[in-house]
């Protein structure tokens, strides 16, 4: 029987051809603190995250990582030897809490900083990271959108598909992804750390957000995580999304069938000629629901989601 980490090997050489093929050896004890308001103030005045209320959640996922988490997105922090990297959502009580977080473990300047498509990437930009020295990045879809929408915090440069970001220790492969979430969705590998960040296309806490109007779709959705799921599923990779806390490959898998399921009967339902209401009446997602649907996603918004995304296939 071939080994789990032969199969990842292999699987890393095929999805990730620039890079060199190391596997996903790790999957690190998780303990969970809360990031004190306190912490939030190291730098003086009173911060986004105090104005706004929010206490974001912090959570340990391996040795020099960590995972801020709010409900409506999450941001990842890698503490190097020489550098800091962050990525994900660039939302300021999240921000804030990475530099409160930095500043308390001595951490080195922040090198590399990547925007990720979420809800708030038009409008947050960078997150003010280039202002502090960091190289910060977005795809250039993404990236596009901020220009047009005036962002100040403008990525100091876009990329399209493949990026290697060099890190103490490590190295992070960024590379773009058939549209899903929108059409600038990209997921961030960690190899030697064995983490995979795979954005707004995963979401642990609940039913996954479409932005349609910024070409997402949920076939493309769900090539992304059915991809994942055949090539890491099974190793000791741990997958970070872009709301909830981070899983292992049973939990991805888990998601990846309810999306399978709904994608199908949605799909059904359009293809009879049914409408955008007939399909919300028809409940799609009630098997799912007392597990999905405690985000910020119904199944009813869902359902119409898929509906719409599916519409013009």
């Amino acid at each position: 029987m071939r080994s789990n980490e032969a199969m990842s090997h292999r699987a890393s050489a095929r999805m990730f051809p620039r890079a060199s093929a190391r596997t996903c050896r790790r999957a690190w004890g998780r303990r969970t603190v809360t990031v004190l308001m306190a912490m939030a103030l190291v730098a003086g005045g009173r911060s986004a995250a105090a104005q706004a209320g929010a206490t974001p959640r912090h959570t340990v996922i391996g040795p020099g990582l960590h995972l801020l988490s709010v409900p409506r997105g999450n941001l990842v922090v890698r503490i190097g030897a020489k550098e800091s990297f962050v990525a994900g959502a660039q939302r300021p009580e999240l921000v804030s809490a990475a530099r409160a977080l930095l500043a308390a473990q001595h951490a080195p300047p922040v090198r590399f900083a990547l925007a990720m498509a979420s809800e708030d990437a038009t409008r947050e930009g960078d997150g003010g990271w280039s202002a502090s020295g960091a190289i910060s990045l977005a795809h250039e879809l993404a990236r596009a959108r901020m220009m047009r929408a005036g962002v100040a915090a403008l990525p100091s440069m876009g990329f399209s598909e493949v990026v290697q970001l060099g890190l103490s220790g490590d190295e992070a492969h960024v590379v773009h992804q058939p549209a899903g979430y929108s059409d600038a969705d990209v997921i961030v590998h960690l190899e030697a750390e064995g983490v995979l960040m795979l954005g707004a296309d995963y979401a642990s806490d609940g039913y996954p957000d479409l932005d349609l109007a910024a070409g997402g779709s949920l076939d493309g959705l769900v090539k992304t995580i059915d991809t994942f799921t055949r090539n890491f599923g099974q190793t000791r990779a741990q997958f970070v999304p872009m709301r909830g806390a981070a899983t292992n490959g049973v939990a991805l898998r888990d998601y990846r069938d309810m999306l399978v399921t709904v994608r199908d009967r949605v799909a059904k339902l359009v293809a009879g000629g049914a409408t955008e209401r007939d399909v919300i009446a028809a409940k799609p997602t009630a098997a799912f629901d007392a597990r999905w649907g405690r985000g910020p996603v119904s199944g009813d918004r869902f359902a119409a989601m898929a509906f719409r995304s599916l519409a013009r296939r």
